[in-house]
Parts: C-alpha cells; structure tokens; sequence
C-alpha cells in the first residue's frame, strides 16, 4: 500500500503527479488543497524539519543506516543545521518545526491524521 498526502498542488504538476499515482492499484491517496493558510504553513515546516532532520542524521547515522554516504555536509564544508546550531540545537529546531506542523492541522480533524503521521515519522525517522 503506498499511502500519499497531496499539500497544495496545483496546476500541470498537481495533475500528473495524481495521474501518476493514481497508476498504482494499491495506492491511497488523500487531498489537501483547498486550505491555502494550512497548506502553505504545513508545507514550509514540513520541507524545514525534513532538511533538518536530513542533517542530523549525515552526522549521527551510518552509510549502512541511511543508504547512501553521510558526512558529505562537513566534507563539502556546507553549512547545515548542525553548524549553524549544534547536534542538540538543530534536534530541537526540529522538535519545534514538528509541533508548528501539528498546529497548523489542529482545526482539521480526522482527515488530517496522515499528514499528522507523516510529521511524526519525519521527526523520528533514523533513515
């Protein structure tokens, strides 16, 4: 089952990305798109806690963990989350980025609970 939460997209993109999933005879797909505010909230600190968390474990994960080579950040002497605020800084800007999310879906009830999952799952996920 591929579960998938469409936030906001609109125009030629919105549609082929639906067409495309709507491919797939195992896929659940729910819409978001008719609450702008709650939309574009969710979706900047959704995108800001992913890049986030995705610095974080380049620094506390393995390339067996993650899939794919971690400590490129520091190698390419890029500037993350973690230089600008620290392991434990950047973990509680990303706490932070995760209750901001769940507070733009408070008013929309049970319809939202995917999106709530998938906020959570991005908080805690180790790849």
């Amino acid at each position: 089952m591929i579960k998938v939460g469409i936030i906001g997209a609109t125009g030629y993109a919105g549609a082929e990305l639906v067409r495309l999933l709507m491919q797939h005879k195992e896929a659940e797909i729910k819409w978001y798109g008719s609450r702008s505010y709650v939309d574009k909230k969710y979706y900047e600190v959704f995108q800001n806690m992913f890049q986030i968390v995705d610095d974080i474990l380049d620094v506390t994960a393995t390339t067996e963990e993650l899939g794919k080579p971690v400590g490129s950040d520091a190698e390419n002497d890029k500037t993350t989350f973690i230089t600008l605020y620290g392991l434990e800084g950047a973990r509680s800007l990303a706490k932070k980025h995760n209750d901001a999310a769940l507070a733009a879906l408070a008013d929309l009830g049970p319809e939202a609970d995917f999106l709530r999952e998938m906020a959570v799952e991005l908080l805690t996920r180790s790849k």
